[in-house]
């Protein structure tokens, strides 16, 4: 089973899957939709604090606005973070990022595009070492 310190934060929880032995630090915020999956693989460490955002929305007022269109202005996308993986505390992962099996991602890094297997991730916009 995973191991959460609590307080975690989720919106809804429905598409969450977390792998056995995988520990959650406190304060953690995994904000997920009904329309894509988060999936933190096995064995990983989320450090406190930790970011994990799957949606999103257009940066222009005119889009992203639904009281005024009547269309929904967020999208979802998937995150992936692959088992062994270490995400350090005060890290944010982007919709849409997909972080390799046995990463790393030092603190405080903005993940906003994928990161390979087995790599060390750092800074805003994280970059691979």
């Amino acid at each position: 089973f995973p191991y959460v310190k609590m307080p975690i934060y989720m919106d809804y929880g429905l598409r969450v899957r977390i792998g056995p032995t995988t520990f959650i630090n406190r304060n953690c915020f995994i904000m997920d939709t009904p329309v894509a999956d988060i999936v933190i693989g096995e064995r990983c460490q989320i450090g406190p604090n930790v970011n994990i955002i799957g949606v999103g929305h257009s940066v222009k007022y005119e889009e992203r606005n639904e009281l005024e269109t009547g269309v929904a202005g967020s999208w979802g996308a998937k995150v992936q973070i692959g088992d062994g993986a270490w995400i350090g505390a005060g890290s944010t992962i982007l919709p849409g990022v997909t972080i390799g099996e046995y990463s790393t991602i030092g603190a405080g890094s903005v993940v906003t595009r994928d990161v390979p297997a087995r790599c060390v991730a750092v800074g805003n916009p994280a970059k691979v070492l």
